[in-house]
């Protein structure tokens, strides 16, 4: 009688047919995305490319305006100095949209707005102070705020803004604000775009450091949103609640 040939799977190998073909996840896998950029991928002082493949980029032409890249945490960074550097980008944005950014606020003060849309009509996590975020959306009529206490300067978190009325909230690593939900209008006239860096009319800056952000014109799923959370967080050596 010949000798038993095992299949491989039972000597500790899988079928070859059986491999994993599973796909790794990507914000592009999520309906709605209307910008995607990532530092030490797509960034250039004077342009930080969308990766959405809608264009809509990042621009400074202007030399003295341009931010700085480094990878000091051990992971690719664009800085902003909070005196006079920012970047813009010119496209629609209107409720409903969902903002995920990975960002780490690097100074204390009122009035600074690490990005928010291109005109003074103002979509912004507002820093107002050292131990102090907010999310809010000023527009021609009304404007709502929802804080977060006791943030440190400096660190790394994976922020996601939900703007969509009644329904809008903030979340710092996964986890929602505690202060619930509130109203959040852009009144009669929607933000046209976003800036980074500062605030739309540029009045004031805002100093951080940025590994990526994904926008999407719609308000994701709880599902969705941990996705595009867990994907920025996670290589970032981010805890994801």
């Amino acid at each position: 009688m010949g000798s038993i040939i095992y299949p491989p799977e039972i000597r500790g190998r899988p079928w070859p047919s059986m491999a994993s073909t599973a796909k790794a996840f990507s914000p592009l896998d999520i309906a709605g995305l209307q910008l995607w950029v990532t530092a030490g991928i797509t960034f250039a002082p004077n342009q930080w490319s969308d990766r959405s493949g809608l264009n809509h980029h990042f621009l400074q032409p202007t030399p003295t305006n341009q931010p700085t890249t480094d990878t000091d945490p051990g992971f690719a960074e664009v800085n902003f100095n909070g005196i006079q550097t920012w970047m813009a980008a010119s496209f629609a944005l209107a409720q409903p949209e969902t903002i995920v950014i990975c960002v780490a606020p690097q100074q204390s003060g009122v009035g600074t707005s690490p990005f928010d849309g291109i005109s003074i009509l103002t979509m912004a996590l507002y820093h107002a102070s050292s131990t102090a975020h907010t999310m809010f959306a000023q527009g021609a009529a009304t404007s709502g705020s929802q804080n977060v206490a006791s943030i440190a300067d400096g660190v790394f978190r994976v922020w996601s803004f939900q703007y969509a009325g009644t329904s809008s909230f903030m979340r710092q690593n996964g986890t929602q604000s505690a202060s619930g939900l509130i109203n959040l209008t852009e009144g009669s006239s929607p933000a046209n775009g976003m800036t980074l860096g500062g605030l739309g009319n540029h009045g004031a800056q805002f100093k951080m450091a940025v590994a990526e952000i994904c926008i999407y014109n719609r308000a994701l799923s709880a599902g969705e949103m941990r996705s595009v959370e867990l994907y920025q967080g996670t290589p970032r050596g981010i805890a994801i609640a």
